[in-house]
């Protein structure tokens, strides 16, 4: 009967437009109250304000903050321009340097509104310039804004581990490898998908653009090292 109080008030009120977070403290509150135990009321109180006392969250907006400074201060542009020439001989490259500077400010920011507003706001209208369907381009902005939540640092890895009391580093280190493979394979889908709308470039740069582009970028490349370094 507990249930089905609980997921009927938490329905109704979905369906009302109510948020989420606000929907399941009031459905939970009022299963509590209508089944007969209102005694466990006076935990809410008690659970929330440790929860808020935690500070291990406080890297959630702190990472955002630091997503949102990053993508405002121009460390995007340096990524994607670096990229560009590191991914010239790459077909789909618009497209494959999209995926992988996501991957790198994902190292940095943990958020995947960040990565995708600060990469895939740059490269998405490119794509489109270059000649990809508008619907084609999004897609690839989307997908490569994911990775911020697989590459650590991830702030949803770090909610999870805060509420299932495991090790925040462990989590970390567990999603390195998917994260890589995630890069890996959406380049390679990109390349063979997108080959028609961005070819080769097969200009020869000098090595002092090179150097050039690596220094614009330094800084940008050594962050996850930072961030990362300081918390393990």
């Amino acid at each position: 009967m507990g249930a089905g109080i609980l997921f009927g008030i938490l329905f109704i009120l979905l369906f009302l437009g109510v948020p989420i977070a606000i929907c399941l403290g009031i459905a939970a509150a009022l299963t509590m109250a209508l089944t007969g135990n209102p005694q466990y009321l006076n935990a809410v109180p008690t659970r929330m304000f440790t929860q808020l006392d935690n500070t291990t969250l406080m890297a959630v907006p702190f990472f955002i903050l630091a997503g949102n400074i990053m993508a405002e201060g121009g460390i995007s542009d340096r990524l994607i321009g670096f990229f560009e020439l590191l991914l010239k001989r790459l077909p789909g490259r618009l497209a494959c340097i999209s995926v992988v500077a996501s991957g790198f400010f994902g190292a940095i920011s943990g958020s995947n509104p960040a990565t995708g507003a600060a990469i895939g706001g740059i490269t998405a209208p490119r794509m489109i310039q270059k000649g990809y369907p508008p619907e084609k381009a999004a897609a690839i902005a989307a997908s490569s804004g994911t990775l911020g939540v697989v590459i650590p640092p991830s702030i949803p890895m770090v909610t999870y581990a805060v509420t299932a009391s495991v090790s925040i580093i462990s989590m970390f280190e567990a999603g390195w490898v998917p994260g890589i493979m995630l890069i890996l394979g959406l380049c390679i889908a990109n390349a063979i998908m997108c080959k028609k709308y961005d070819s080769v470039d097969t200009t020869k740069y000098p090595a002092k653009t090179y150097l050039i582009r690596f220094k614009d970028a330094f800084l940008a490349l050594l962050m996850p090292v930072i961030i990362l370094g300081g918390i393990y």
